[in-house]
């Protein structure tokens, strides 16, 4: 029997990684889709990317996940990938969930985590979550029944950030304002105003970094952490 995914995308437009998601998925077949499916038993995943629509009694359904870019259940909530660059942490932790009534708080399918290195910026973070996601539903596919872990430990939720959230004071030295520019996207860039006048920063190291070699994964069924191997 042929598996089969479903992405569940707020525009098809989004839905860019098609041919990554045909070269790490082979011998499946993928749909995308702006509409939840009647009938989500009829694939093997349905996986919400970016969904913004509330889905009723989600947590109804066993084979509905997604991705938040935190170590679960700390940093739910707004833009992770920013305050895991703001505020300086050693890993950046992709965490793949079931679907849940409330905001981030489904049991553990599976993660992945590798080091921040100096030279990674929210751009480059962003760029391999794509990828990441896609090998953790890989890695989902190839088991006979998806192992679930409870979320353990404190909560955090992140606060949602505002565009003048971004600005930062012109007498600031590079260096204690790095992890914010870092964290900064180009979509919403860092600024400073001077003289009345606004001006973006953004910064991308002279070399950009690779994909990351440390790359690790957890699935409930082992309960622990795995080298990757790329």
């Amino acid at each position: 029997m042929i598996q089969s995914v479903l992405f569940v995308v707020n525009s098809i437009e989004s839905f860019d990684f098609e041919l990554e998601a045909q070269d790490l998925l082979k011998s499946c077949a993928i749909e995308a889709s702006t509409f939840f499916p009647e009938s989500p038993s009829d694939y093997h995943l349905v996986i919400l990317w970016n969904y913004q629509t509330i889905v009723p009694n989600v947590d109804s359904y066993s084979n509905i996940i997604l991705f938040h870019a935190s170590e679960l259940p700390k940093g739910k909530g707004w833009a992770p990938i920013y305050y895991a660059l703001s505020e300086q942490k050693e890993y950046y932790t992709l965490t793949g969930i079931r679907a849940a009534n409330s905001v981030d708080s489904g049991e553990i399918v599976g993660a992945a985590r590798y080091k921040i290195t100096p030279d990674m910026t929210a751009t480059h973070l962003r760029t391999w979550d794509t990828t990441i996601s896609l090998i953790l539903i890989q890695k989902l596919l190839t088991l006979d029944e998806i192992d679930t872990t409870p979320q353990v430990g404190s909560s955090s939720y992140n606060r949602r950030r505002k565009k003048e959230d971004n600005e930062i004071v012109p007498l600031d030295t590079i260096a204690s304002a790095l992890p914010h520019l870092r964290a900064c996207e180009p979509s919403h860039p860092a600024y400073f105003i001077h003289d009345g006048v606004r001006f973006n920063i953004q910064i991308t190291p002279h070399i950009p970094p690779s994909f990351p070699e440390d790359l690790e994964i957890f699935l409930p069924s082992i309960n622990a952490y795995e080298r990757y191997k790329l």
